[in-house]
């Protein structure tokens, strides 16, 4: 890792992670004194990420070294990414959400068309699956599941375009896609 670090320009942090599993802490400092000599770091901080110890300072020193900018988006814009792809991702919560334990995570959305129509979205999406045989476990009896999603993130996704949303499933027996 040192010899990674040798290019480096910028300044490094050494973080030395789970010190709360050594009872000794003075057993630390020939090593931590070691590595100072190899390299010099902006900071060596020893941690217990999972206890919580240094981690604010770890923070603090880390934004401290960030160079400071100006925003790159307007201050209303939350994401850069488009409607169709958040829409794809609400539907694809649910998926997990609902039939987490039965599929993999292979599946995906795909919205096929996304238009505005005055005060309505329509939005068709393909669910693809990795395999055949999970179409029915997507699908559910009588199409349940897939009602059920379907209305689970109709909702969220009316509430993130702001607007009325008629959804539409298109089945396809002789492919992987729902």
């Amino acid at each position: 890792l040192l010899k990674e670090l040798a290019s480096v320009s910028r300044p490094v942090v050494l973080a030395v992670n789970k010190v709360d599993l050594i009872s000794d802490k003075q057993s630390l400092l020939p090593g931590l004194q070691s590595l100072s000599q190899k390299r010099d770091f902006a900071q060596i901080i020893p941690l217990s990420a999972s206890k919580g110890q240094n981690v604010a300072e770890l923070e603090a020193v880390i934004e401290s070294l960030l160079p400071e900018s100006g925003p790159f988006f307007p201050e209303d814009q939350v994401t850069d990414r488009s409607e169709r792809f958040l829409v794809a991702e609400r539907v694809r919560e649910k998926l997990f959400r609902r039939l987490g334990r039965e599929l993999p995570y292979g599946i995906t959305v795909e919205i096929e068309s996304f238009r505005r129509e005055r005060n309505i979205i329509h939005i068709h999406a393909l669910i693809w699956v990795e395999r055949q045989s999970q179409k029915s476990i997507v699908i559910g009896k009588q199409g349940r599941v897939l009602k059920e999603i379907g209305q689970q993130a109709r909702r969220d996704i009316e509430e993130l375009v702001g607007g009325r949303v008629k959804t539409g499933w298109r089945q396809n027996t002789n492919s992987n896609q729902e």
